[in-house]
């Protein structure tokens, strides 16, 4: 176990024996596994992130200096060592690590460890706590993306089909045309589109219950889209995407696609909607 609460019993002759840089008093609240935690076991990297610690300002330049603050530290936490003296063995040295744990009150949330070490070595220490917890983030966050039945896939395939996510999106990968309305003015239709297999389309809403038509009379006409999509002849999978919220998909724009576009009811795997709405004789429509 790697958390700093197993490394607290460490030599105290070693710090005696080192003068090269100054003495700190550590301070660290930490979760229990009894009182409202009880029954529960923590991980390093939960350890790590639900315990509070705190490097005391003072430096000292001697140990015996920093015991000395530490237990008056200690005896002014009543409410965690109230009687801490009174619990030592007999003939004890007195010194830190103070860990209120000791008093077996199991219906602590928490715990309070006093302990003295060397600036560089606290120092160190959160360092390599910090890099531990990066990494089993990073961690925790590839298991929990591996869970996706899409990511999966993905890995299954060798990484190579098309994938958007709003809650992954360091393992998107982009389809092989994008167009983003919100990000770029002017839509010029790519050379290759008749050889484009996956496309990604978002329109720009500027108001909520906006419709997609193929109308340029309609206050809010997406031609361009009708343009591309008749275009792509070859295309397999379609990524469409609004900027705003409940953009319609209007009924004349997938006739149209009906009678321009046909050969998306061919060739067309994958459809994905998002931040779309579909009536239901569009809805119709699209699967005919």
């Amino acid at each position: 176990h790697r958390s700093i609460f197993h490394r607290q019993r460490s030599s105290k002759m070693e710090a005696v024996q080192s003068n090269k840089d100054f003495y700190v008093i550590v301070k660290t609240v930490y979760p229990t596994t009894y009182g409202c935690h009880r029954g529960r076991t923590w991980s390093d990297a939960e350890m790590i992130a639900r315990s509070e610690v705190e490097v005391l300002d003072e430096k000292y330049p001697t140990f015996d200096e920093a015991v000395e603050e530490a237990r008056i530290l200690r005896d002014d936490n009543e409410e965690w060592f109230s009687g801490y003296e009174d619990e030592l063995p007999e003939n004890s040295d007195d010194l830190p690590p103070y860990d209120s744990a000791d008093f077996e009150n199991y219906d602590n949330d928490d715990e309070v460890l006093i302990r003295v070490v060397k600036e560089s070595e606290i120092m160190k220490e959160m360092a390599e706590d910090e890099e531990f917890l990066q990494h089993a983030r990073e961690k925790s966050h590839l298991e929990s993306v591996q869970k996706s039945e899409t990511v999966r896939l993905q890995l299954l395939d060798g990484g190579s089909r098309v994938f958007y996510s709003l809650r992954h999106k360091d393992f998107m990968i982009p389809a092989q045309f994008e167009f983003d309305e919100s990000k770029e003015e002017d839509f010029t239709m790519p050379p290759n589109a008749s050889n484009i297999p996956t496309l990604f389309y978002k329109v720009t809403d500027k108001r909520t219950g906006q419709i997609i038509s193929c109308y340029e009379e309609k206050e809010y006409g997406s031609c361009n889209l009708l343009k591309l999509l008749t275009a792509c002849t070859a295309v397999e999978e379609l990524y469409l995407r609004s900027f705003g919220i409940q953009t319609i998909l209007g009924v004349d724009f997938v006739e149209a696609l009906a009678v321009k576009a046909p050969h998306l009811g061919q060739n067309l795997r994958i459809l994905s909607l998002s931040g779309l709405m579909l009536e239901p004789s569009a809805l119709a429509l699209l699967g005919q």
